[in-house]
């Protein structure tokens, strides 16, 4: 059950002089699976998935009602909330294959070549801030924050161009082969990786 809006206004009329108490309540997905029914207790003591309205005296009843339905754990449907322990795990992963990689980097860092393994740990780096933004938009997704997903989706663009740039580098045979790359080789090399980044952009 995914969460959603809706509001209602409802006028009445009292011809009966007397005490009215108004309720409104939600029926539309019942028997619906997964879907939990709205529960309004005579004493609301805590925080419930319901709304109480004070007793009308007047002559006359008006009133808007503006509500939002949401799944006991939170905001995200049943489909989005695993969302927040795999992006959680792979944060921790990704943290620990840099520790191990940047640990490994240094202790060979006077061997040959090294210098394209430092350059492949900036694409690993964005992976782990990637992760966890995404981690941090489902988590305040869920409790009702306010989020944009803009960020999110830069940083994974980069990343993505940070390992396409890397691949043409080894493709090229950089610190393989060829030690130093000439100045038509950085165009050749970074042209393709701004088109990437622009056309992902789209």
């Amino acid at each position: 059950l995914a969460p959603y809006s809706a509001s209602t206004t409802f006028s009445a009329k009292i011809v009966v002089p007397g005490v009215y108490v108004g309720l409104v309540t939600n029926c539309e997905l019942k028997g619906v699976g997964r879907c939990y029914p709205r529960s309004c207790s005579s004493f609301l003591t805590e925080p419930a998935n319901c709304t109480e309205y004070p007793p009308y005296t007047d002559t006359t009843i008006s009133t808007h009602i503006k509500y939002t339905m949401k799944n006991p754990f939170g905001f995200l449907s049943t489909t989005e909330r695993p969302f927040i322990t795999i992006y959680m795990f792979w944060t921790i992963t990704w943290s620990i294959v840099v520790v191990a990689w940047i640990l490994t980097t240094a202790i060979h860092r006077f061997k040959n070549g090294i210098l394209l393994q430092w350059h492949l740990t900036l694409c690993l780096v964005l992976k782990i801030f990637s992760s966890t933004l995404n981690w941090d938009y489902y988590v305040s997704t869920n409790q009702g924050k306010s989020t944009s997903p803009l960020l999110n989706v830069i940083l994974s663009i980069l990343c993505e161009c940070a390992l396409y740039e890397i691949l043409i580098r080894v493709a090229k045979g950089w610190m393989i082969t060829v030690r130093k790359f000439h100045r038509l080789d950085v165009v050749r090399t970074y042209l393709p990786v701004a088109v990437f980044f622009s056309a992902k952009l789209v």
